[in-house]
C-alpha cells in the first residue's frame, strides 16, 4: 500500500472517530468530551493534553471569546480498583474549542494535522449552513411582511375598521 493511500485511510479513520465521539446536547449543540478527544489526537497522558487545553483557552481569550463558553470544566466519578470511586477532571468542548486544541497541539503528531483539517472544514461548513439559515429566515420574514400588507389592504377594502379585532 502506498503512503498516500495509507494517509487517506488514516484520515478517514480519524474523521469517523471524531464524528462518533461527537455528542449532541438537548438543545441540539454539538460537543466533545476532552477525555474522549485526548487519545484521538495522539496524547497518551492527560497532563500533557491539559497543557494543550490551557494554550487553547488562552488563544480563545486572546480572540475576544469567553473561554468558559467553549471549555466547560467538569468532574466525574469513576470506579477504581477494589471498588473505590475516584473523581477525575474532564471538559465539555465546543467545536471551536476542539479547533483551538488542534491548532495548539503538537504538530509533530499526524493526528493533530488531520484534526486541524477536520475541524477547520467542519467549522466552515457550519458557518455556511448558518449563513444559509439566516438568508432563509430573512426571505421568510419578507414574505410574511408582504402577506401582512396584502391582508391589511384586503381588510381595508372590505371595510374593516379595527384591525386588532
Amino acid at each position: 500500500m502506498g503512503w498516500s493511500r495509507f494517509m487517506d485511510q488514516t484520515r478517514e479513520l480519524l474523521i469517523n472517530q471524531l464524528e462518533r465521539s461527537k455528542r449532541i446536547s438537548r438543545q441540539g449543540a454539538e460537543y466533545w468530551m476532552a477525555r474522549d478527544l485526548q487519545p484521538l489526537l495522539g496524547y497518551t497522558r492527560w497532563e500533557n493534553f491539559v497543557n494543550v487545553i490551557g494554550k487553547a483557552r488562552m488563544a480563545c481569550e486572546s480572540a475576544g471569546v469567553d473561554p468558559s463558553d467553549q471549555f466547560l470544566e467538569t468532574t466525574k466519578g469513576i470506579m477504581a480498583g477494589k471498588g473505590a470511586e475516584l473523581t477525575r477532571s474532564d471538559f465539555y468542548l465546543s467545536r471551536y474549542a476542539c479547533y483551538l486544541i488542534a491548532m495548539n497541539g503538537d504538530s509533530a503528531k499526524p493526528e493533530i494535522g488531520l484534526a486541524q483539517t477536520y475541524f477547520a472544514v467542519q467549522t466552515r461548513r457550519q458557518e455556511v449552513r448558518d449563513q444559509q439559515d439566516l438568508t432563509r429566515r430573512i426571505e421568510l420574514r419578507e414574505r410574511v411582511k408582504e402577506a401582512n400588507r396584502a391582508l391589511g389592504s384586503a381588510a381595508r377594502v372590505a371595510g374593516v375598521q379595527n384591525y386588532a379585532l
